[in-house]
């Protein structure tokens, strides 16, 4: 392989993690803005957030008067903890950290019970969805870590 060839894999393999880590952000993302929605009793919502704050959600609304008192607050709060957690991961992911991808996917794969025990169907296809491709991103990250090691072993 020549040296054309070798960058243009390299480039093809950090694009693949990096759009790979960008699920993390999404989810993150996508979660705050279904609490905020939930807050505005807005009756939809994003299918590809955590099951988890929606959960929170409903049991802020449950345990406040119209979702006004200060459980509201801790409910959000909670659900900017969660989505930190999955901004990190992104971070760490678009590092290209096979540890991070495989936390995330444990955890988002976790998410997915919630999705289950709720019987959504659309929840539940695409969690496996965006696992997938958080799975090819884990495995661009071995395929990065062989040619960061030809590339070493090459220059030596």
């Amino acid at each position: 392989m020549d040296e054309k060839q070798s960058i243009e894999q390299r480039l093809r393999i950090e694009n693949e993690v990096k759009g790979s880590a960008s699920w993390f952000y999404w989810i993150a993302a996508l979660s705050i803005l279904n609490s905020i929605i939930f807050m505005f009793n807005l009756n939809w919502n994003f299918v590809i957030g955590l099951g988890v704050t929606q959960l929170l959600d409903f049991a802020g609304r449950a345990f406040s008067d119209n979702f006004i008192s200060g459980i509201k607050y801790l409910s959000l709060s909670l659900n900017i903890i969660l989505s930190a957690v999955f901004i990190v991961i992104g971070l760490y992911a678009n590092k290209a950290s096979r540890k991070a991808f495989i936390i995330g996917m444990i955890l988002y794969g976790l998410d997915t019970i919630v999705f289950i025990l709720a019987f959504d169907l659309l929840g539940i296809g695409f969690h496996i969805f965006a696992i997938y491709f958080m799975f090819r991103g884990f495995q661009a990250c071995a395929k990065m870590k062989n040619i960061i090691n030809t590339e070493e072993t090459a220059e030596k």
